[in-house]
């Protein structure tokens, strides 16, 4: 509750700044920012907005606001906006991680694979030690067919962030998908290692271990998934 009332005062001395100076282009992006961190999207979008109004704005606040931007419309699922801001970033800055991957998400989702190929290894290019980035780019992959690319992707992932939930869990599917029961076994076995908490990661290693006609392993990851469907029952 500290931090919520600490926002709205915060909120309040800005907008205060806003009636006093409505060009203020720092108040109307850290307005925004503030929105953005409570998760009042619209509004976050429309101070960041207001902040590009203003031609007189910092070159580096226009780029962290279109950068903003682009997560925002995003979460809004605007990607026709989303995709305007991190094209806005990408001129000036081509390199630019963050924003190729934002464009390389976009592509992906509007099922142009073969462009958000492009774009996310341009972002893994420009930044090789993102394991988000490594993991979309497998699942692009794996969406046009080219799965063993993308299970090179997931151990690269892997090998930067060893516990990688995404990677761990995908890498593992794959192998399922494979028809390769001993790796995906021990790949699922590496993910509850690390995530035990998963209970659809035990029943997928119940499943595989079956495949593999490992009776006690099935079990004992069959009742680890029911303790922990129990566990989150609610209590009535």
């Amino acid at each position: 509750m500290m931090r919520t009332f600490r926002e709205q005062a915060m909120i309040k001395q800005l907008q205060q700044r806003l009636r006093r100076d409505p060009d203020d282009f720092e108040a109307w992006h850290e307005l925004g920012h503030l929105h953005e961190e409570s998760g009042n999207l619209r509004l976050a979008a429309q101070a960041y907005e207001m902040s590009l109004k203003n031609s007189r704005s910092w070159y580096t606040y226009r780029l962290c606001s279109w950068h903003r931007l682009g997560h925002v419309y995003d979460g809004l699922n605007q990607p026709q906006k989303a995709r305007k801001a991190y094209e806005q970033v990408i001129a000036v800055l081509p390199d630019d991680a963050c924003a190729l991957a934002g464009l390389g998400w976009i592509h992906a989702e509007q099922g142009r694979p073969e462009i958000a190929v492009s774009y996310y290894t341009r972002a893994l290019k420009a930044d090789p030690q993102d394991p988000d980035v490594c993991n979309c780019l497998a699942l692009v992959y794996e969406s046009i067919g080219a799965k063993d690319r993308a299970l090179l992707l997931y151990h690269q992932a892997l090998e930067i962030a060893p516990d990688h939930e995404h990677s761990l869990w995908n890498r593992a599917r794959l192998y399922e998908e494979l028809g390769d029961f001993p790796q995906a076994k021990q790949a699922y076995q590496t993910l509850l290692s690390s995530h035990p908490e998963m209970a659809d990661a035990w029943k997928k290693l119940g499943f595989v271990s079956m495949q593999l006609q490992d009776w006690p392993a099935a079990q004992s990851a069959f009742q680890n998934a029911m303790k922990l469907a129990a566990d989150d029952a609610p209590s009535f």
